[in-house]
């Protein structure tokens, strides 16, 4: 799993795999299907005195808008999220380049929609400079 007994994220995950995209990338989104992960992640982040802000299913609408102003606005360069995320989330494109998908999900089209916060469908122009990045645990 991704979550070692302390409730952080592994830190042959966190140390590995995520400390390198978050050391190469000025602004990351992070989507993480299940909350527990986002949580670890969440943990682990603090541990190491890193700035993020995070949204889930839970985030009340009005809170979870604010938030996403926020990282448009370039006051979070690190953005963890659930499923939340695949929906009402425009604009990412302009400031995001890099979206790393820590924990998958099984429901392809709710990929396609994450990709698309940071890949707009016809946006040729920025695309070449942004990445997709899925970790695929052993």
């Amino acid at each position: 799993g991704l979550v070692g007994d302390d409730g952080h994220l592994r830190p042959e995950i966190f140390e590995g795999p995520v400390a390198d995209v978050l050391m190469k990338h000025k602004t990351v989104l992070i989507y993480c299907n299940r909350e527990a992960i986002a949580q670890a992640l969440a943990r682990s982040l603090a541990r190491h005195c890193m700035k993020y802000a995070m949204v889930t299913g839970k985030t009340p609408k009005l809170l979870k808008e604010t938030i996403i102003q926020e990282f448009l606005s370039g006051e979070h360069s690190i953005l963890i999220g659930t499923a939340t995320l695949a929906t009402g989330t425009d604009g990412m494109d302009r400031v995001c380049d890099t979206l790393l998908i820590l924990d998958d999900t099984d429901d392809d089209a709710l990929r396609r929609q994450l990709i698309g916060r940071i890949m707009p469908r016809g946006d040729f122009v920025s695309t070449a400079a942004k990445q997709v990045l899925r970790l695929l645990p052993a």
